[in-house]
């Protein structure tokens, strides 16, 4: 706590500035360690919860984690300053009182700038200042100092706090794997470390050549690593409508409408994406045969040449 010398003060008016101290402290240190810390958990969440819709790239988890470093950098700079650098002294916790109480605080930082010296005295004698002193420690005497101290704003944070660790605590319970995946993707952004994600797809080609605008049927499998077990995927070709397909026996069937030109088919079950290339081909058709017939020398007949155009001789 505070070391700042209080011989000169009352010794019950300095022990109800220490007790205003302390709580002050205990108040502004609460602040500092849930805000820190709730600044870290919330960008962990966003990780988590970005996670789930795509493979967050290093930007964003390295802009995720600069912005939580600042919040936390800066709840500690403000408890550093009020409490180290530029630590408080009698006077500044009377102009705090000062702010409810007007009057008595107008009295007490009088009183404080008296014990210190700082005013000007004049004639005044050691006596009188000291009763000046006394009678002002007197009339703050059943004045609770820790009163003036706005709690709402802690009951608030812790509230919010309890919710906010409540929540990642049950997450990290329920998806263990996930969670501190989350976290060591957040915490070391440019170590290329894989997502986890509660879904796989596997056996899906990476290309599907398809008869020109003929319907055709993509096929795969899904396993599953936590919870999370949906049972429907979604799939949608190039920029048309999302679909949705149902998922029986961990198999992926997806019947897709016949497509005339390139592109990629989007597949989403759970938190896990693949794309498969779709090259849509003409069947070959017959263009044109040219024949040579040589018949028989005992026939005598001349040898020919036919051309067939078409699928048909």
């Amino acid at each position: 706590m505070s070391d700042s010398p209080r011989d000169n003060l009352p010794k019950d008016l300095a022990k109800q500035f220490a007790k205003l101290e302390r709580k002050l402290w205990v108040k502004e240190t609460t602040i500092a360690v849930l805000g820190a810390l709730l600044v870290f958990v919330v960008a962990w969440a966003i990780a988590f919860a970005s996670d789930r819709f795509w493979d967050t790239p290093v930007r964003l988890r390295s802009a995720l984690l600069l912005c939580s470093g600042v919040g936390m950098m800066a709840y500690l700079v403000v408890w550093l300053r009020n409490w180290r650098w530029d630590r408080r002294d009698e006077r500044s916790f009377a102009r705090i009182i000062q702010m409810t109480q007007r009057r008595l605080g107008d009295k007490l930082l009088g009183a404080v700038e008296l014990a210190n010296g700082e005013l000007k005295q004049g004639r005044m004698s050691p006596a009188l200042r000291q009763a000046a002193i006394e009678q002002v420690s007197h009339s703050a005497k059943n004045f609770d100092f820790t009163s003036v101290i706005d709690h709402g704003s802690v009951r608030k944070l812790v509230g919010v706090a309890l919710v906010v660790m409540g929540a990642a605590i049950a997450t990290t319970i329920v998806a263990p794997r996930a969670s501190w995946n989350a976290l060591a993707r957040l915490s070391a952004p440019f170590l290329d470390a894989p997502r986890f994600t509660f879904v796989t797809l596997s056996e899906l080609p990476e290309e599907l050549i398809v008869q020109h605008g003929d319907d055709f049927t993509v096929r795969g499998k899904v396993e599953y690593h936590g919870f999370w077990k949906p049972d429907i995927g979604r799939v949608q070709f190039a920029e048309q409508a999302e679909q949705e397909i149902p998922l029986a026996d961990k198999t992926i069937v997806a019947r897709v409408e016949g497509q005339t030109i390139e592109g990629g088919l989007r597949i989403r079950v759970g938190d896990a994406e693949a794309t498969v290339k779709i090259s849509p081909t003409h069947p070959p058709v017959l263009g044109k045969l040219h024949a040579d017939v040589l018949y028989p020398q005992y026939l005598q007949y001349p040898d020919t040449n036919f051309t067939f155009s078409g699928p048909t001789l």
